[in-house]
């Protein structure tokens, strides 16, 4: 397998395991949760997670236009924002998979990133 290839089995195997984690957080929690890669933006100014907007708006408007994708904002490391309709409150959270073939279940799609 060349590096490519294996990179994009790394890329996978950890959104997987993010999937997973998330899932995972809405179902002990009960919280409305939502993968980084299809957060709504109305979250993210709620959560406080966005507070200056221009410069973000910016910045999402520069990567749309590199990558052709619609993405909100690149990845800094937050996989989850979930909401707390009980404390009216939101909590941002990450997945780090250390043994990642040990936690992978089965592949994902975009469809089932928000719980």
């Amino acid at each position: 397998m060349d590096a490519i290839a294996k990179n994009r089995v790394i890329q996978e195997n950890a959104l997987q395991y993010e999937v997973q984690v998330v899932k995972q957080h809405h179902e002990k929690y009960n919280q409305l949760t939502w993968h980084q890669s299809v957060i709504p933006e109305r979250v993210y100014h709620a959560s406080g997670y966005i507070n200056d907007y221009n410069k973000h708006r910016l910045n999402r408007k520069m990567n749309y236009r590199k990558s052709k994708e619609c993405t909100l904002l690149p990845d800094y490391g937050l996989d989850f924002i979930s909401y707390d309709h009980l404390n009216d409150t939101y909590h941002g959270g990450q997945a780090i998979g250390w043994a990642a073939a040990k936690t992978i279940k089965k592949k994902s799609s975009k469809k089932n990133l928000m719980f």
